[in-house]
């Protein structure tokens, strides 16, 4: 007997874009027709050049989740910030905080300024492959 559950699973980063959109919608600096220029078709985060399949131009978020745009979930985790999407990772029980204080401050990626987890969580994006065409 075979076990197939691991060929099923999601790709992390394809988790990762819902949780960034979810972020980004709950920020309110983003609706589903809200416009994200996606041109040329890649964008570089750090040293890592994320691409589309394909130069999808100006899109809707909601076309950035049909398409499974990593350029144009990248430009909207850069427009939100780190924290918008930490929370939403928190509140998802990925991530877990420290309660140092009544702040209840997450715990920070293991020797990375701030910067640097920036683009930590930003390159998180760079795990996915596009998402099966829906039929």
């Amino acid at each position: 007997m075979r076990v197939t559950a691991p060929d099923r699973a999601y790709e992390p980063g394809s988790i990762i874009k819902t949780l960034t959109l979810v972020a980004a919608l709950e920020s309110g600096q983003f609706h589903i027709d809200s416009l994200v220029d996606t041109s040329p078709g890649r964008i570089r985060v750090g040293a890592k050049v994320l691409h589309d399949p394909r130069n999808y131009g100006e899109i809707s978020v909601s076309t950035i989740i049909e398409k499974s745009s990593q350029v144009g979930v990248t430009k909207i985790a850069q427009a939100i910030g780190h924290e918008a999407i930490l929370d939403v990772l928190y509140r998802f029980g990925l991530v877990n905080r420290r309660v140092p204080d009544s702040r209840r401050a997450r715990r920070p990626i293991a020797g990375a300024s701030a910067l640097e987890r920036h683009r930590k969580v930003t390159l998180l994006l760079a795990t996915a492959s596009p998402l099966p065409p829906f039929n």
